[in-house]
């Protein structure tokens, strides 16, 4: 499917879009908290209640060292706590700090705040049409990962 007049595809012209946006947004969201976008996902999962460094590289599909690293940095910031599982003592949960938790709410009114800004510049027709967009994008895309077990590697 082509764009009127000749031009490239409305899903190239996205793939090329989305990716300026991110970078647009990360800086005015995230940068002057010297945190990054995906520090930001790992606090929110892990605000959501105690997980365990499996439990994120299985949510994030991510390598366990890389989590680990990732959580290291979050833990010399004081921000998550490690502590033993009850039960079973040689599981580790992972938690925000009290600090953390502050943090996490300091960053999500700032995006929040980012947002509402980048939204007010727009009509209201236009906003609307940018949200049934996405959801529409992120139902096609777990539809598709419904049925396609394989990740793309068929």
């Amino acid at each position: 499917m082509k764009k009127k007049g000749g031009g490239i595809p409305p899903y190239r012209e996205f793939s090329e879009l989305l990716p300026r946006v991110m970078l647009a947004l990360g800086p005015r969201i995230y940068g002057a908290y010297g945190v990054t976008a995906q520090q930001f996902r790992y606090l929110q999962e892990i605000g959501r209640g105690p997980v365990t460094v499996g439990d994120l590289a299985a949510r994030f599909q991510a390598k366990a060292p890389a989590v680990t690293r990732l959580l290291r940095r979050l833990e010399e910031k004081g921000w998550i706590a490690r502590r033993p599982a009850e039960g079973d003592r040689r599981m580790v949960l992972l938690e925000l700090t009290p600090e953390g938790k502050k943090f996490l709410d300091t960053l999500a009114r700032n995006r929040e705040e980012v947002f509402r800004r980048t939204f007010a510049r727009l009509a209201g027709e236009e906003q609307e049409m940018i949200v049934r967009a996405f959801r529409l994008l992120l139902q096609a895309l777990t539809e598709e990962g419904e049925n396609n077990t394989t990740g793309g590697k068929g």
